[in-house]
């Protein structure tokens, strides 16, 4: 059991740098994240912070600024004040999305300018928690280096970990802001194992073959589905009570890297679909009927087109190393009824290397 629950903190911690060579914690914004060892660190007032980051020989370092931020106004009114910001700074706006980190929305923009002759990009993001002081970075580059910063940034994110053991809460002008440190916080976090069922394991009855990249395997689903697989391996089950079908990619940790940073782009690729999300449901992570680690993320919204919904699912075996990623997308909400279908189908699911 002791794979399931480092998975389960994984999941909850938002994935692992390969390497962390250095630690750095923030007071101000009770967070700790793991650092290459050659970012320079240089602390200002204020809790304030600026990363020097080497992009590479002929390019300039990159700079990442951390800022405690007490914002506590409308998502929309953040990203309006960014694009002022720029516009009176002459920076040309490329781009403003939302993201998600910690389960918390992350407002970001990027612009680009000109510096002594030389182009450069800044992504901008603000972490919309409860917390009284919010994460609020400015990362800069030549346009050069910014993919790399960019990346180097994105992972070091990934480490990110609060001191207090208490994962935050969306943010929402009409609560009140939760302080970043309370008076008494837990030493150590405590992460319980999933209770496991007492009627033991129960594999699906269908049996359908796949592919983890490089070697045959066997997904177990219940009865009711039809599958469709192509070239690649991935699998596609239709339900005649679905109005489309839940795609299905196998994977295995040494191909396809950590369950927990696979579920998140897979997470994050189905969020910059929306324009607008009304609702998000994810429940903590548990162990599936078929003895899976089980995680899902249910959105619904708007998109480009209209009304959008999108349900993201990750089933993780400690016992061979294998996990399957679920996306199903609806153009309309989803009722009741092809809820507990998608969740019913998450919960049977399970990857095998033989019959």
């Amino acid at each position: 059991m002791s794979a399931l629950i480092a998975l389960c903190s994984l999941l909850i911690a938002g994935g692992a740098q390969d390497a962390p060579i250095q630690k750095f914690t923030s007071k101000e914004l009770a967070i700790e994240l793991d650092l290459p060892k050659d970012w320079k660190v240089t602390r200002r007032r204020g809790g304030e912070v600026e990363f020097t980051v080497p992009l590479g020989q002929g390019i300039s370092p990159g700079e990442i600024e951390l800022f405690p931020t007490d914002y506590r106004g409308e998502t929309g009114t953040w990203q309006t004040i960014q694009k002022g910001v720029a516009e009176n700074m002459k920076h040309k706006v490329e781009r403003q999305w939302e993201e998600e980190l910690l389960g918390v929305p992350l407002l970001l923009t990027k612009t680009t300018y000109s510096r002594r002759d030389v182009a450069w990009s800044t992504l901008t993001g603000l972490l919309y928690s409860d917390l009284r002081f919010k994460i609020h970075f400015r990362a800069s580059a030549p346009e050069a280096g910014y993919d790399t910063l960019d990346m180097a940034w994105r992972r070091a994110l990934e480490t990110i970990r609060t001191t207090s053991g208490q994962l935050p809460q969306a943010g929402s002008p009409d609560r009140p802001v939760i302080s970043n440190t309370p008076p008494k916080p837990p030493k150590t976090m405590v992460i319980k194992a999933p209770e496991e069922t007492s009627k033991g394991i129960v594999k699906a009855p269908v049996v359908v073959e796949a592919n983890d990249g490089e070697n045959q395997v066997f997904l177990r689903i219940p009865e009711g589905w039809t599958s469709l697989r192509d070239e690649s391996g991935r699998l596609s089950l239709s339900h005649p009570d679905l109005s489309g079908p839940v795609v299905i990619t196998i994977q295995s940790v040494q191909t396809g890297g950590p369950p927990p940073r696979a579920i998140m782009k897979l997470s994050g690729d189905s969020l910059r679909r929306f324009e607008k999300v009304d609702r998000r449901t994810e429940p903590a992570p548990k162990v599936n009927r078929a003895g899976s680690v089980l995680l899902y993320i249910l959105r619904e919204g708007r998109g480009e087109g209209g009304a959008l919904a999108t349900m993201d699912a990750l089933g993780a075996s400690e016992e061979n190393g294998r996990y399957w990623l679920a996306s199903y997308t609806s153009k309309a909400t989803l009722d009741p009824k092809a809820t507990a279908l998608l969740v019913a189908l998450f919960e049977a699911m399970s990857v095998e290397t033989s019959r």
